[in-house]
C-alpha cells in the first residue's frame, strides 16, 4: 500500500496519532509567525522607520506566501508530503534567525519575503497531510478540529510576542519563534506514511503537466475570499474603533471571538458532514453579516462582545466548511493543489480586507466601514447559492441524458 492508497482508505477515527502530531506541529508554526506579527512594526519603528514602511514590511510576506502555495501543492501531489513540509520549515527557521542580524528595511523586506515562502509551503503541506488522516465521512469535522490550534494561537501568540520583547528583547523573540518552528519540525517527523513506490522527482513534478490550480477548489476559494475579508477588517481596525467609541478593554473582543470559534468549528463540521455544506456555510455568512451590523451600532463593551460572539459562530461555520468543500471530491493525488487553491483565496482576503477597509474608513469612518463589509459577505452568499444551483441543474441535465 503506497502513501496515497493509505490516505484514500483513511483511518477509522479522527484522533489518530498522525493527525494529532501534524495538528500540534501546525500549532507551533502558527504560534511562531503570529507571535511576530505585532512586534514587527515596533521593531522597525525602533530602527527609525516610519509607520507606512513598518506596515509594508510587516505584511509583505503574504505576497510570496501566495506565490509559493501552488508550487508547494504541485510537489505535495507528486508524493513528497513530508519533504515539502520540512523544506518549508527550514526556510522559515533560516528567515527568522536572520531577522536578528538585519538592520535595514531592505534586508528585513527580503527576509519577510523569504519567510512568506516558508509559511506558504508549511501551511499548505500541514493542511494537506492532516486531510490524509481524517476519516472521509467526517472530513469537515476533522478540519474544524485541526483549525483549533490556529484559533488557540490567535489568542495566545500576539501576547506572547509582546511579553518577550518587554521582558527581554527582540532577539529572544526571534530565537523563540525559530525554536517553535523547530519543535513543529520534530513533531512532523513523527507522522508515519507508507512509502510510495511511484514518487515523482521534485524537478520533474515542477516541470510536469500537473496543474497548479484545482478547479474543484475554486468555488470555495472565491467564496472564502469574500467572506474572509470580514476578519481582516475586524482584526485590523477593532482596537482603534474601540478607542473612537471610548470603549475600554476592547481586547476582550478577541478573547470572546476565539472561545466561540473553538466551539463553533467542530459543531459546524458535524452539521456539514451530516446535512451538507450549505447547512453550515449559508447560516455562517448570515451570522457574519449580523456581527458587522452590530459593530455599526456598537457603543458599549457589551455590544462589541455580542458582535464577537456572533462573528465567532459565523467564521467557525464558514471557513472550516469551505476548506472541507475544497478537498471533498478531489483524489488524494490532488489534495495539495486543492488546499493551495483554497488558501490563495484566504491570502487574498487577508491582504484585501485591511486595505479596502482602510480606504473605506478614510472616507466614511469606521462604523460605516463595518456596515459596508456586508457587501463582500453578500457577494459570498450569492456566489455560493448560485454556484450550488448551477451544480444541481448540471446534475439534472446529466441524469436526463
Amino acid at each position: 500500500m503506497n502513501e496515497f492508497d493509505l490516505a484514500a482508505s483513511g483511518p477509522s477515527r479522527i484522533w489518530n496519532a498522525n493527525f494529532i502530531f501534524i495538528m500540534l506541529a501546525n500549532c507551533f508554526v502558527v504560534n511562531s509567525y503570529l507571535s511576530m506579527t505585532p512586534i514587527f512594526p515596533i521593531y522597525l519603528e525602533q530602527l527609525g522607520y516610519a509607520q507606512d514602511i513598518a506596515g509594508i514590511v510587516t505584511g509583505i510576506f503574504v505576497v510570496t506566501a501566495m506565490i509559493s502555495r501552488p508550487f508547494a501543492g504541485k510537489v505535495l501531489d507528486s508524493g513528497h508530503r513530508r519533504d515539502t513540509y520540512l523544506a518549508g520549515q527550514l526556510i522559515s527557521i533560516a528567515a527568522i534567525l536572520l531577522y536578528a542580524f538585519a538592520s535595514s528595511a531592505l534586508m528585513l523586506s527580503l527576509l519577510r519575503l523569504l519567510h512568506g515562502i516558508g509559511i506558504g509551503i508549511v501551511t499548505t503541506a500541514a493542511n494537506t497531510i492532516a486531510v490524509d488522516f481524517i476519516p472521509k465521512n467526517r472530513i469537515t469535522e476533522g478540519i474544524g478540529y485541526f483549525g483549533l490550534g490556529t484559533v488557540a494561537s490567535m489568542a495566545i501568540a500576539p501576547s506572547l510576542g509582546l511579553y518577550l520583547i518587554d521582558k527581554w528583547d527582540f532577539n529572544v523573540m526571534f530565537f523563540t519563534a525559530a525554536g517553535m518552528c523547530a519543535i513543529g519540525s520534530l513533531l512532523a517527523l513523527l507522522v508515519r506514511y507508507e512509502k510510495r513506490t511511484d514518487d515523482i522527482r521534485v524537478v520533474e513534478a515542477l516541470k510536469g503537466g500537473i496543474h497548479l490550480i484545482e478547479r474543484a477548489a475554486v468555488k470555495p476559494a472565491v467564496v472564502g475570499c469574500f467572506s474572509g475579508m470580514t476578519f481582516g477588517v475586524t482584526s485590523g481596525f477593532i482596537a482603534v474603533y474601540g478607542l473612537e467609541r471610548r470603549v475600554e478593554h476592547i481586547g476582550l473582543f478577541f478573547t470572546v471571538f476565539a472561545l466561540v470559534l473553538v466551539m463553533s468549528r467542530p459543531a459546524a463540521g458535524r452539521l456539514a458532514d451530516r446535512k451538507g455544506f450549505g447547512y453550515a456555510i449559508i447560516p455562517g455568512i448570515i451570522f457574519q453579516m449580523l456581527s458587522m451590523v452590530l459593530l455599526f451600532f456598537a457603543d458599549s463593551l457589551l455590544m462589541f462582545l455580542m458582535s464577537a460572539f456572533v462573528l465567532g459562530i459565523g467564521s467557525g461555520a464558514t471557513q472550516s466548511t469551505l476548506n472541507s468543500m475544497a478537498v471533498h471530491k478531489v483524489p488524494p493525488q490532488r489534495r495539495g493543489a486543492a488546499i493551495s487553491t483554497f488558501y490563495l483565496g484566504l491570502d487574498l482576503a487577508a491582504g484585501l480586507g485591511p486595505m479596502l477597509g482602510g480606504i473605506a474608513a478614510s472616507y466614511v469612518g469606521y462604523s460605516m466601514m463595518y456596515l459596508l463589509t456586508v457587501v463582500p459577505l453578500t457577494i459570498a452568499l450569492l456566489l455560493f447559492i448560485m454556484a450550488g444551483r448551477k451544480s444541481t441543474e448540471k446534475k439534472g441535465i446529466q441524469a436526463n441524458g
